[in-house]
């Protein structure tokens, strides 16, 4: 991002060489405002990472960000299909963005369901939520428990309260172990 770059010039200047390295092929503009480093692969140039894009993103808006939906599932493991599209709540501007064909939604949502947002306890809470209520089971209980780090488990701890019962009554069995 051009911010990124202010405190080596003025945003004109920055602006300037930017372009010109985008020109020279030497950085990729990757949407408005965002650029990276453009890699090749054994088949050919590599998207950026959705995650550093999001990021980025999050960083010009001054917005969080989490991964929700299937998108969270997938990510834990939880669910072997991989989206289509992306969703992130967001406390920032809703809107949909196209990088390398795929699709990236941010929703604006209340801040009860941005709770530890960017951890892996986050993605857990909305993995759960995606799940909804009757279709947790001990398997998803159990993957859980084996991907919470010391820290997430210490963060849902501390946020416990500011869940859904339903979600506290899962959680419960994976919080005991360490209390």
């Amino acid at each position: 991002m051009p911010l990124d770059f202010l405190d080596l010039g003025a945003r004109a200047a920055v602006d300037s060489a930017l372009h010109r390295l985008v020109r020279a092929g030497d950085v990729r503009r990757s949407g408005r405002g965002l650029y990276d480093y453009p890699e090749t692969g054994r088949f050919g140039p590599v998207p950026p990472a959705e995650a550093e894009i999001v990021a980025a993103i999050g960083r010009r808006t001054s917005s969080v960000m989490q991964l929700a939906g299937p998108g969270a599932l997938n990510r834990l493991g939880l669910s072997t299909q991989v989206p289509a599209r992306s969703v992130y709540l967001t406390d920032g501007p809703s809107r949909t963005l196209t990088l390398a064909g795929r699709q990236i939604e941010f929703r604006r949502t209340s801040p009860r369901y941005l709770v530890v947002p960017g951890t892996t306890a986050g993605l857990a809470i909305q993995a759960l939520r995606e799940l909804a209520r009757g279709n947790v089971d001990a398997g998803v209980v159990d993957r859980l428990r084996t991907l919470l780090a010391e820290e997430d488990l210490q963060r849902l701890r501390r946020v416990r309260k500011q869940l859904p019962a339903w979600i506290q009554e899962v959680l419960r069995p994976i919080l005991e172990g360490g209390e």
